[in-house]
């Protein structure tokens, strides 16, 4: 009887030996591991636009002079869906005047912006953000973005081309 299980054993041990992940005899070549390929990088060409994925700049006109007022943004059943924090207010965030009533965006303006009564000196004083209340009673009436256009530079680069920023509004 235990001559009979060794018969199965046996087998069954070399079969586990040759599987093991122990070193084998020195006659026998070392394992290495494939190495993957090295992927190709596409090289960029002067005609591959180098910041195609950076947000483009905008430019808007205003129902009147409401440059040094700070925008809100309300969506189509007017709540407000964007401010800014008095934190995020500067001198740098201002609108920029363009030529022929266009401006700028430097603030985050869209399409339904309005403009309320608090001055970029003002609002950029106050120890926290307005309450949604506050913003909305301090809309100006008829004070609104009539018309935006996306612009062909990035927001970093809007700033370096004015003057082709105003040619290019003035033949939109």
């Amino acid at each position: 009887m235990e001559y009979k299980r060794l018969f199965y054993v046996l087998p069954l041990v070399a079969f586990l030996g040759a599987c093991s992940p122990k070193a084998t005899t020195s006659t026998s070549q070392q394992y290495v591991a494939p190495q993957p390929s090295p992927r190709k990088i596409p090289v960029r060409s002067e005609t591959t636009p180098t910041q195609a994925s950076m947000p483009k700049a905008t430019a808007f006109k205003m129902s009147g002079d409401y440059a040094n007022n700070v925008a809100i943004t309300l969506n189509s059943e007017g709540n407000l869906i964007y401010y800014p924090a008095p934190t995020d207010i500067s001198p740098s965030s201002a609108p920029l005047q363009l030529e022929d009533g266009w401006w700028l965006n430097r603030q985050g303006i869209s399409s339904n912006s309005v403009f309320t009564t608090y001055t970029f000196e003002e609002y950029a004083a106050l120890p926290s953000v307005p309450s949604s209340e506050q913003l909305k009673a301090a809309i100006i009436p008829d004070a609104r973005v009539v018309e935006m256009v996306q612009l062909p530079y990035t927001i970093t680069d809007a700033q370096k081309n004015i003057s082709e920023i105003n040619l290019f509004l003035k033949n939109k």
